[in-house]
């Protein structure tokens, strides 16, 4: 699939060679391929989008049980279809894939793009939720209605390869216990056990056993279930007062808390991503607040002399 092909080609350009970096030939190469991906890939999807075998509704009997769920914002809307369209392809079919968006930025379905209502023939479930939980939205709705299902997380701004799903579930099958996450950083400890700096955390590349010093970032593509998570997990007005835009620190705070360990997948990615105009992402943002918000939260879980960060 072309997707496969330009992601492996994006992950691929990894600064390996210090002077193929130095002359910033990975950034160079990183270009092209982003070019090509959001020039090519989306006229392959619309040549090929008639093919009954991208429908979710054609093929209920492959469906694996998982729930594919996101949000997304006014200025990603309309090229959104795409990252639908990397799902609709998945190898192994989700049993839904449900877009939450606030009413307080979409105050009806007039206001989505065609490409994106059209998609609801092929199995696209779009809700339309009052107030606004931010990034939030992503998890709190799905885990609120679908408790007893895997939910897959995912971002609106990602090229997803065709095997995630199937490959995420068969991690799941051995390791049901666990989140199981294709991307991730390894936390660091100074030697009074607290968090060192975010950006000091190293990337997991290879694949692990169940471990709990992973930190996982659900835009990379997250199969999670919400035994894994505790009881505070869907605390609307705690999460928004303790992490209002750093969903992913709410949720790993809340699998530590359980005692829920994570699972990185072999697979590895830069992420190719999806271009949109005069895009604002929520990237920038949480990697400048995590610390802030980790200590926020750590201070609010305090057990032993002990924040939900500390090291165990």
């Amino acid at each position: 699939m072309m997707v496969d092909l330009l992601d492996y080609l994006y992950s691929s350009t990894a600064n390996k060679v210090p002077f193929f970096k130095k002359i910033r030939l990975y950034s160079a190469l990183r270009f092209i391929i982003r070019t090509v991906a959001n020039n090519f890939i989306p006229v392959y999807f619309k040549l090929t989008k008639g093919n009954k075998k991208y429908s979710l509704k054609n093929y209920p009997e492959k469906s694996n049980g998982v729930i594919v769920s996101l949000t997304s914002f006014p200025k990603r809307i309309n090229r959104l279809w795409i990252v639908i369209e990397t799902i609709l392809r998945q190898t192994l079919p989700p049993k839904k894939i449900i877009l939450w968006l606030s009413a307080d930025q979409f105050s009806d379905m007039k206001q989505l793009p065609a490409s994106l209502l059209a998609q609801q023939e092929r199995g696209l479930e779009i809700r339309i939720m009052p107030n606004d939980l931010r990034s939030h939205k992503k998890y709190y709705y799905a885990l609120t209605e679908y408790p007893d299902h895997d939910i897959v997380l995912i971002d609106d701004d990602i090229f997803y390869r065709s095997t995630m799903i199937e490959d995420m579930r068969k991690y799941a099958d051995v390791n049901p216990q666990c989140v199981i996450a294709q991307f991730g950083k390894t936390m660091l400890w100074n030697d009074l056990d607290k968090l060192k700096p975010y950006v000091s955390w190293p990337l997991v590349i290879t694949e692990t056993k169940p471990r709990d010093d992973i930190f996982f970032g659900t835009g990379g593509g997250v199969l999670i279930n919400k035994r894994h998570l505790s009881g505070d997990a869907l605390n609307k007005d705690l999460f928004i007062e303790l992490a209002p835009t750093a969903d992913d620190v709410w949720i790993n705070a809340m699998c530590r808390l359980q005692g829920t360990k994570v699972v990185k997948t072999k697979y590895y990615s830069y992420h190719l991503p999806v271009l949109s105009p005069n895009d604002s992402t929520l990237f920038d943002v949480n990697e400048s607040l995590n610390d802030i918000t980790i200590t926020a939260v750590n201070a609010h879980y305090v057990s032993n002399n002990a924040g939900v960060f500390d090291k165990k």
